[in-house]
């Protein structure tokens, strides 16, 4: 019996990040059937697709999987694949459903991480040129003549080696700024490897830091780590990079402290996203806000959807899954 695939996509993220030759890729793999979760609402009709289904890819605006969507496959059934086509999986598959064993799970995440080390990087090389705040002088008529610096002999502070993380690294390398970075879980010897000094602590990381670039999940662990009380110790001039999530600081104390002129907080991720119109912060010359847009490149949408379409080709031979989030590794990679 041929194997079968339910494409759970709307119709939008179906055009802006497949293209017609991945579905043809997909019927040759087994037979396909078309889920839009805008369009067909049925509960009862979505656990029968889920019950025929071997491997189910999603993305964006997917139809989650929950427990009771899958009560309809028979007992003993071999787990479904869940083949996610973007980084986070939370709002995919709950960490309770993955511990079933009834779901097996894979996301595009390593499709995305090049884009957003490279946006990193950007994003230290604009701050480091005061490039939001000479632009609005600019705007103004003036020009702004304090100094202001390369990337040669500055210590940068990577709080996090995660895939993005140790990609970030590479990147600044042939500028020759010393690189520090705290991850109690990442090994010394695959550190050293990187030209990376670990950090014992996050407080020692943020006083020898001139610039902090945040890598981390958000877990019980790393949520607020950048607290209140942590942002007003920031050495004044300090330069902050947010491309994970904005869960992982306490944002306003940054906005104020950078409204304030104190340091500097270029970031990617808001709580909310988008950030009010209305915010101050969108009018700080030391506050430069991008609306999420490190991730999803042409380029990195295009690896996105190609590897995920592998991840259901290797399940569907038998072979191992190279994104695999499995329940133990569930808070650090979802």
């Amino acid at each position: 019996m041929a194997a079968q695939i339910l494409i759970n996509l709307t119709a939008d993220t179906t055009r802006r990040v497949f293209a017609d030759e991945d579905f043809a890729r997909l019927a040759d793999l087994g037979e396909t059937e078309r889920f839009d979760p805008k369009i067909d609402a049925d509960p009862a009709a979505y656990a029968a697709r889920l019950a025929r289904a071997d491997a189910m890819l999603t993305c964006w605006g997917s139809r989650p999987v929950r427990a009771e969507d899958l009560a309809l496959r028979p007992a003993g059934a071999k787990p479904l694949l869940v083949a996610h086509a973007a980084g986070s999986v939370r709002g995919i598959v709950s960490r309770e459903v993955l511990e079933t064993g009834r779901v097996r799970l894979t996301q595009g995440a390593p499709a995305i991480a090049k884009a957003v080390a490279q946006y990193t990087v950007g994003l230290i090389v604009l701050a480091l040129r005061q490039a939001a705040a000479r632009r609005d002088a600019l705007r103004g008529g003036e020009r702004v003549t304090a100094p202001y610096h390369d990337l040669e002999g500055i210590p940068v502070g990577l709080i996090g080696l995660s895939r993005v993380g140790a990609m970030v690294p590479a990147l600044l390398a042939p500028f020759e700024a010393k690189v520090l970075a705290y991850d109690p879980y990442f090994p010394a010897d695959r550190a050293a490897a990187l030209g990376v000094e670990l950090v014992p602590d996050l407080d020692a990381l943020l006083a020898r830091a001139r610039v902090v670039s945040l890598h981390t999940p958000v877990t019980s662990e790393t949520r607020g780590m950048l607290n209140a009380e942590r942002v007003a110790r920031l050495a004044p001039g300090t330069v902050v990079v947010n491309t994970a999530r904005a869960d992982i600081v306490d944002q306003e104390a940054l906005f104020a402290r950078a409204l304030r002129g104190e340091i500097t907080y270029y970031t990617d991720v808001t709580q909310p996203e988008p950030l009010p119109a209305d915010h101050p912060a969108h009018r700080s010359p030391s506050v430069f806000i991008t609306p999420h847009i490190a991730g999803p490149t042409q380029q990195s949408l295009r690896r996105m959807s190609l590897h995920s379409l592998s991840e259901i080709g290797r399940f569907l031979r038998g072979e191992p899954l190279t994104a695999e989030v499995t329940p133990d590794r569930y808070d650090l990679l979802a």
